[in-house]
């Protein structure tokens, strides 16, 4: 009896964990569906505040909520395809759920539905790591260009209107109303940079943010012990944000 109870344990384990990887394919597919919903939720008001997007409300929000480590984020957000730092799938599906937790709590939209008919074996994680970089790159990149860029002056827009299209006119109308992004914190602008570079370079694994006394940071990967090493470091200089390696400087707009 007692060797017959072994054999099922046995069994129910190996069956545990085979279908356990395919349980979080599945969070991740579902996670996609749901963040392509949010991108698609524009120019809505929280509280009076005029919000241009939905995804890049919610980034935003997961990201001030100091509850998680950027190589969390970068799991949650960028490179779902990413294991190696965690082993454990259970703890990776709760970092799904958590994407889809924030952007019902924010944005009121449901988990999308899944239909009996999609076989859920034909899924390949990287291709669901790149689909996730499409939507979550569209955001961050947004964000930071309104975040480096000079806003736009909703009386000028007026005297100009006559020279811009009908939907053109409304997009920026809409922007400059919102007003430009809130002033953020070092280390908030140093985590939309180091998100948005995994997007463009999702190999990298960067996994640190190192915060510099002279107002800079530093993103490093899971190296970031080993001498002689260069790394990105990002900050401001001459009220421009700039990325430096070495002694070469470059403006962070032309990068995105």
């Amino acid at each position: 009896m007692k060797i017959y109870s072994f054999l099922i344990s046995f069994i129910f384990v190996n069956v545990s964990s085979t279908t356990t990887e395919m349980d979080y394919m599945k969070d991740v597919a579902i996670t996609n569906a749901h963040i392509e919903l949010a991108l698609k939720t524009n120019n809505f008001t929280i509280k009076d505040k005029v919000v241009l997007n939905g995804l890049e409300h919610v980034i935003k929000k997961i990201i001030e909520s100091r509850q998680y480590t950027l190589e969390e984020m970068n799991n949650m957000l960028v490179v779902p395809e990413y294991l190696a730092f965690c082993h454990d799938l259970g703890a990776l599906r709760e970092f799904q759920k958590g994407v889809r937790d924030k952007i019902q709590l924010e944005l009121n939209i449901p988990v999308p539905e899944v239909p009996d008919e999609i076989d859920f074996s034909k899924l390949v994680l990287e291709e669901l790591g790149a689909k996730r970089r499409k939507f979550t790159g569209i955001a961050l990149k947004n964000m930071l260009n309104r975040i480096i860029r000079k806003p736009e002056n909703v009386t000028n827009l007026i005297n100009e209107r006559r020279h811009l299209g009908t939907d053109t006119f409304e997009n920026k109308i809409i922007r400059a109303l919102a007003g430009p992004e809130k002033k953020l914190s070092l280390s908030c602008m140093c985590h939309l940079i180091a998100l948005f570079m995994s997007t463009k370079s999702p190999e990298s694994h960067i996994k640190h943010i190192q915060i510099n006394p002279d107002d800079t940071c530093t993103l490093k990967d899971d190296n970031f012990d080993r001498e002689n090493k260069t790394y990105k470091t990002y900050g401001q200089i001459e009220g421009q944000w700039c990325q430096v390696i070495g002694n070469e400087v470059q403006r962070l707009k032309e990068l995105l």
